[in-house]
């Protein structure tokens, strides 16, 4: 899934197959709300309480967020409205940029989850509850 998101042939097909990522790093044997997987993946980069909501806001505006009566999250709009990250981004380095952070997002993630890639999926929801408790959300 990472090389798909690494090797797609437009930056609308990247953009999915990262949100797709994602979702599988969240959970990856049952479906979740946008809403639930941005949760579990900040667990993972977040570095104290105000960077877990701060994360948890920037993927809010990734996924959802309305702007004057418009949805006006990326994913959203990718991915249910049908649109062209091109034509929300136009330009080349904002998307680079993006693309720049949610890379950093799932290899912070990946890194972890392949640390001990032995360890039952049942350690790394504990993992996550424990790690939650530790920056006082939830």
């Amino acid at each position: 899934m990472y090389s798909e998101a690494l090797y797609a042939n437009t930056d609308t097909a990247r953009f999915i197959a990262i949100a797709s990522l994602f979702e599988y790093l969240a959970y990856p044997e049952d479906y979740e709300q946008w809403r639930k997987v941005k949760k579990e993946i900040a667990t993972h980069i977040a570095r104290d309480k105000k960077h877990y909501h701060e994360l948890s806001e920037r993927f809010r505006e990734l996924s959802h967020i309305e702007i004057d009566g418009a949805e006006a999250g990326i994913r959203t709009q990718l991915v249910h409205l049908g649109r062209d990250l091109v034509d929300l981004m136009p330009v080349q380095s904002d998307r680079k940029k993006l693309f720049d952070e949610l890379h950093a997002y799932c290899i912070k993630v990946i890194d972890h989850l392949m640390s001990d890639p032995s360890r039952p999926w049942s350690e790394i929801v504990t993992f996550r509850e424990k790690r939650r408790a530790e920056l006082g959300v939830d």
